[in-house]
């Protein structure tokens, strides 16, 4: 489980009077990170109390390095078979969208991309590597001779990527990926 604090927005960020928040002495930071990258330390009201998590991400973490960290070791477990899921969780503004979808430019695309550009890169390299035979749509066979090539043991193997894109928003599940708009389901 990861947590990511995103960084005041510009209009978060401007008081009423115009001033920086930053600059406002009577306001502090609420949230502290432990150098460790796993934890972090609530004040004021919580009253110190520490949160360990697998991976903390401050205000200044990239959309790149939220990937690396998270990201990639998903979509390669995924290539080794197992089944793998990205959750964002939070309130309205909370930045998930951003740190999902991202934004245009290379810099700022989010993990969803960011996975599926990795997914497909190691498909492709993996294609290269070994015999390929396509077998339907979407579903491709590999030889890999590369096993036991004295006793002729060849594995074969298979990938079929499917991805499903929700959104959970008061008790209803949209599909996000549908083409007729947000669906239901």
């Amino acid at each position: 489980m990861a947590i990511r604090v995103r960084p005041l927005t510009s209009s978060y960020a401007q008081g009423t009077s115009g001033s920086l928040l930053a600059n406002d002495e009577t306001l502090r930071r609420c949230i502290q990170y432990v150098e460790d990258n796993k934890t972090v330390v609530l004040d004021q009201i919580a009253k110190g109390e520490q949160y360990t998590f697998d991976y903390v991400a401050d205000e200044s973490t990239t959309q790149h390095d939220i990937f690396e960290s998270i990201g990639k070791s998903i979509v390669t477990a995924c290539l080794q078979g197992y089944n793998g899921s990205i959750f964002a969780y939070g309130q309205t503004g909370s930045g998930k969208t951003y740190t999902i979808q991202g934004a245009s430019s290379e810099s700022t695309k989010g993990i969803l991309p960011r996975s599926f550009e990795f997914l497909f890169a190691e498909i492709s390299k993996f294609k290269t590597r070994h015999n390929h035979t396509k077998t339907s749509p979407g579903k491709s066979t590999f030889i890999d001779k590369t096993n036991d090539l004295a006793t002729d043991n060849f594995a074969e193997v298979e990938f079929e990527v499917k991805c499903t894109y929700v959104e959970i928003y008061n008790e209803t599940i949209f599909d996000l990926l549908s083409t007729n708009g947000s669906t239901k389901l």
